[in-house]
């Protein structure tokens, strides 16, 4: 018998209830190693990068899709709003002397923007060289492997067939595996 007990595995279209709960467990890191992998993932992702180091290992197929998902808006929010609106406010107030609080209005939103914005820990590397096929997820102290793409469909609606190891020494042993895919 290959798995010990049937909770060490799961085959159905389903797998997001495992997957996505590793992604956002309490933990301090996330591997991450997927051929495929879609808007909805990278969301998430990013999201739980603010908490925890995350590190994504995926093929040439998917390098745009991340690195679009991953630019960071902000820039262009105070590039497109808080810029333009400063020197407006400042023109109103040096040439016809209207001071208000729409003259600091753009300036705390800066702040506030700057005091909020924390810089997700998504590491990427892209392996050009070969086609990554492989699908590991790993946090702390589980690992999942398997079939399942880091996509909506590979998880919500594909069968998939994923094992998942809940042993802290085997995920240890997975995230040596992980660091050495890295360095590839």
């Amino acid at each position: 018998m290959l798995f010990r007990d049937k909770r060490d595995w799961y085959s159905g279209d389903s797998s997001f209830k495992y997957i996505d709960r590793l992604i956002r467990s309490r933990s301090d890191k996330l591997l991450i190693c997927t051929p495929y992998i879609d808007r909805y993932y990278l969301k998430m992702l990013k999201r739980e990068s603010y908490k925890k180091r995350v590190m994504l290992i995926s093929s040439k197929a998917s390098e745009q899709k991340i690195s679009e998902a991953l630019r960071d808006r902000r820039r262009l929010y105070l590039i497109l709003f808080i810029i333009p609106y400063s020197i407006l406010s400042l023109y109103l107030y040096t040439t016809i002397r209207l001071f208000s609080y729409y003259v600091f209005i753009p300036i705390l939103f800066a702040v506030i923007a700057a005091a909020l914005s924390r810089n997700n820990r998504i590491r990427v590397k892209i392996i050009k060289k070969s086609f990554v096929h492989e699908k590991i997820y790993i946090n702390d102290d589980t690992a999942i492997v398997g079939s399942a793409n880091l996509t909506f469909v590979g998880t919500h609606k594909n069968i998939e067939h994923i094992r998942i190891i809940s042993d802290r020494a085997k995920a240890n042993e997975m995230s040596d595996y992980f660091n050495k895919l890295w360095q590839y």
